[in-house]
């Protein structure tokens, strides 16, 4: 994290106000990304580049939506559209995406939330 002292005291750090945090929790709900992923896959964290695996070699479903355009892109392996034994995947994913959608609702919702009542505390 990059220094945020004052003049007043160059030496002290700050550390950034609750509402810099979430606004910058804000910036990072703009993509929303959904993989379904079958096939070898390993996951070290939480956090998105966390998920280790070659795309090219595993079957996937993968979903982006920018949640401030409204634009929606899913590239979806052709193994899922052609065997008909995979449809239930194809149910599944769709159904994330929509749990996906809602979840960043809510949390936007709770940030605004938390943001006002940093605002007001701050008054």
């Amino acid at each position: 994290m990059p220094s945020t002292a004052t003049p007043s005291n160059p030496n002290k750090s700050q550390e950034p106000t609750l509402a810099t945090k979430i606004l910058n929790a804000l910036e990072s709900l703009v993509t929303l990304e959904i993989r379904t992923i079958v096939g070898d896959v390993t996951v070290s964290g939480t956090g998105n580049n966390d998920l280790k695996t070659a795309y090219d070699k595993v079957p996937l479903i993968e979903t982006q939506i920018n949640m401030l355009l409204g634009d929606t892109t899913t590239a979806i392996n052709s193994k899922f559209v052609d065997d008909p034994n995979y449809k239930f995947l194809l149910d599944y994913h769709a159904k994330r995406e929509e749990k996906g959608y809602e979840m960043v609702q809510d949390n936007v919702k709770a940030l605004m939330s938390l943001l006002k009542l940093s605002e007001q505390a701050n008054q």
